[in-house]
């Protein structure tokens, strides 16, 4: 689980979260992940031979969120084929454990060098069930 403040930035003129800024701290969550499973988003770009772009997005804005409010992430890996894979992200607010919103990215792999899509490298994979 992961924990982030929402700050004044990530909110907009209500005070409420800006809506796309959720998704982004999901992106954050799964990037903090592969780092803190030996696998850093620069040696994916820098020295990998295949990306993870996203593909698809849905969010469900569940109650409200706002400026100073602490969340709880909690990711889950819920769907692996062949070439992509999908991770939900789940979004407490951290004092009363409520449930304030939920989102699921898709990504798939694809070649570095064709833009082609990829089976998933078993390492990867490694990485995700991990």
């Amino acid at each position: 689980m992961v924990k982030k403040i929402v700050r004044m930035g990530d909110t907009d003129a209500t005070g409420q979260i800006y809506f796309s800024n959720l998704q982004k701290m999901a992106v954050e969550v799964f990037e903090e992940f592969l780092d803190s499973a030996g696998y850093p988003v620069s040696k994916l770009l820098l020295e990998g031979v295949f990306l993870c772009p996203i593909v698809r997005v849905e969010a469900d804005y569940l109650a409200p969120i706002q400026i100073c409010d602490i969340l709880e992430i909690e990711r889950s890996l819920v769907h692996v084929g062949n070439s992509s894979f999908t991770m939900h992200y789940s979004f407490y607010k951290e004092f009363k454990r409520v449930l304030v919103g939920r989102v699921k990215i898709t990504q798939v792999v694809i070649c570095k060098k064709t833009r082609q899509s990829l089976t998933i490298p078993e390492e990867f994979m490694k990485v995700l069930h991990s």
